[in-house]
């Protein structure tokens, strides 16, 4: 006998995947239906952002642990690419993989000493050394170009239909990837340290160990995000080590939903078109995207991803309604 639970969730699974796959089928078709190049150059800039806000997201919204200074590792990523592509030509392939290494060195070079602390003590030391790097980045003026930066860095592709393809991609992988680890025990034991960080302690999980690694995974992915950046772009400046950075992804993922993986990808979305599609109002675009970010939170604090959800039951609840026989009096 099969359970109603297990026989619903069976269910639930099927359509997201129909509806990943759908989804997948129309951005693959989306360049030759809009071969609009702005619009596609829009689109590869969110999902820049969206793979950097899930990195963000990975280690707040999972793990508990909120990070002011995850631009540090964007930063590294990209600064990476810039150094060595004036020395020396490597694969594209290789220097997006080294960049996010580089990433995890950092991140294990912060992370060691600053896991240990809890609250905002965490993240005010993040914020630091994220701050640290960024002063480092103005001042060696000779290794970083100052605020002009590094520039003419050769691009990994050269169309922006290519990159569309690639970053979505890139994208989805991701997507799919933490929706698997986040399934198995050391995804579990991640959300548990969220959940109530003593208990999990006293279950016996190592929990500076895990927040460690896993912010090593964070990191590797916001790595790979900015040496892609730094390829797509031809150039890598102290911007990508900013703290206002770290807030666009923050606020992508506050939007979207924090700690559902899909959230930052919607928010990041969304943001990212309402700051591009509305420069033409000038000053007042300054102030719609802080009131779209602030009516989420009032209205749906759980992000638009929950505002939906909420709205599809309420869909659900009236066709169900509507369905039942009336009974005769």
């Amino acid at each position: 006998m099969v359970k109603k639970g297990s026989s619903r969730d069976e269910g639930k699974a099927t359509k997201q995947v129909i509806l990943f796959l759908v989804m997948v089928g129309l951005a693959g078709i989306f360049p030759q239906m809009y071969p609009d190049e702005f619009l596609l150059h829009v689109i590869v800039v969110a999902n820049l952002l969206a793979i950097f806000a899930i990195s963000w997201d990975f280690v707040a919204g999972f793990m508990g642990q909120v990070n002011f200074g995850q631009a540090m590792f964007y930063g590294a990523g990209a600064y990476f690419i810039g150094f060595i592509t004036k020395a020396y030509q490597i694969p594209a392939g290789l220097g997006l993989i080294a960049g996010g290494f580089v990433a995890v060195l950092l991140s294990l070079a912060v992370g060691i000493p600053c896991l240990r602390l809890r609250g905002p003590y965490y993240s005010i030391a993040t914020l630091g050394f994220c701050q640290v790097l960024f002063t480092l980045s103005m001042a060696l003026t000779e290794w970083t170009g100052s605020e002009e930066g590094i520039r003419g860095i050769p691009k990994f592709i050269t169309s922006v239909e290519g990159n569309y393809y690639f970053s979505f991609f890139l994208l989805m992988f991701l997507l799919v990837a933490l929706k698997l680890l986040f399934r198995t025990p050391f995804g579990i034991q991640l959300i548990s340290i969220r959940e109530d960080e003593r208990l999990s302690e006293a279950a016996g999980i190592n929990t500076n160990l895990y927040k460690i690694i896993g912010s090593a995974v964070s990191a590797f992915i916001a790595g790979v995000a900015g040496a892609y950046s730094c390829y797509f772009h031809s150039h890598v400046s102290p911007d990508t080590l900013s703290i206002g950075l770290t807030f666009s992804a923050i606020a992508a993922v506050v939007f979207g939903g924090m700690g559902t993986i899909w959230g930052a990808f919607v928010g990041a979305y969304v943001l990212t078109f309402l700051n591009e599609y509305l420069y033409f109002m000038m000053e007042y675009r300054l102030l719609i995207y802080p009131l779209a970010i602030m009516l989420i939170l009032l209205f749906s604090p759980g992000g638009l991803l929950a505002f939906f959800k909420e709205l599809g039951k309420v869909f659900e609840h009236g066709n169900a309604t509507s369905a039942e026989p009336h009974k005769e009096l």
